[in-house]
């Protein structure tokens, strides 16, 4: 089995064109999420030779219903119906003669091809007409009027679509009027007064995190997604944020410093289950 990579993705997905010496031929989507993926078929493109001559030595077999057959070859009873009509097969099995299917139910041949190739011109020549109606228009204007048109290049057709997109227009943004080196002179000095603030609060020991200090400031989306723009205010808060092991260790202090205050010589486990922990 030979794999032929596919130049362009479907649907944002690498694919690959896999052929047999037999002339069985398929496409298969990627990536490969599993070792069974491996042995996963796609989209048929050619059954081959060997599979055409074992329906017709199946066929000749009129003991054999359409499912058996199907299960032997790996395919359901009508595609067994549809590829003997293409194969132009007797309709005559079992002294019973088959209704030859309808045109709806008939694999794809020229009369459906022609009506494809007619289907694509049609929708390129609209794509193209309204570029040109409109020399500034976005691609979101043309997917908005076109959407039909849209879906159906981007489906078959999209290596054609990505080649006659509008070209993305340049917006003209306004300079930043924030004085980022202020506002960091300003955080920095802010985020360190918040955080001796925290340290003495009264009663049971706040723990000293970037959240705290951003929520008491107001500015916890500033400090998450801006900080790169204020460097002082960064090396401030890296100094200044308690890690667990820092917390647990001042609040250990904290209740040996009130049983002190209380004249109570306290065991060490007493201060680990303090309430004022």
């Amino acid at each position: 089995m030979e794999c032929e990579p596919s130049d362009r993705l479907r649907y944002g997905k690498p694919s690959g064109r896999f052929s047999c010496d037999c002339g069985f031929a398929y496409v298969r989507t990627g990536p490969d999420s599993s070792p069974e993926d491996r042995f996963r078929i796609g989209r048929i493109i050619s059954v081959g030779q060997v599979w055409e001559d074992k329906l017709k030595q199946l066929w000749e077999d009129s003991s054999l219903s359409f499912s058996e057959i199907g299960r032997r070859l790996g395919v359901d009873p009508l595609t067994v119906r549809r590829h003997a009509a293409r194969l132009e097969l007797s309709l005559t099995r079992s002294d019973k003669e088959l209704k030859p299917l309808t045109p709806a139910t008939q694999l794809k041949g020229e009369a459906v091809s022609a009506a494809w190739e007619n289907k694509r011109l049609r929708c390129r020549s609209k794509w193209l007409s309204a570029m040109k109606q409109g020399r500034k228009i976005t691609l979101k204007a043309l997917r908005g009027k076109l959407p039909r048109e849209y879906a159906w290049l981007l489906q078959y057709d999209s290596e054609w679509l990505d080649g006659h997109k509008p070209c993305p227009q340049r917006r003209n943004l306004p300079a930043s009027s924030v004085d980022w080196k202020r506002r960091d002179a300003e955080y920095a000095a802010a985020v360190r007064a918040e955080a001796s603030r925290l340290r003495e609060v009264p009663g049971r020991p706040v723990r000293v995190t970037r959240t705290a200090i951003g929520r008491a400031l107001g500015a916890v989306t500033l400090l998450r997604q801006k900080i790169h723009k204020m460097p002082l205010t960064a090396q401030v808060l890296s100094n200044v944020v308690e890690t667990r092991e820092q917390y647990a260790v001042r609040r250990v202090c904290r209740a040996a410093d009130l049983y002190w205050s209380e004249g109570v010589l306290p065991r060490e486990w007493q201060l680990v289950e303090s309430k004022c922990l």
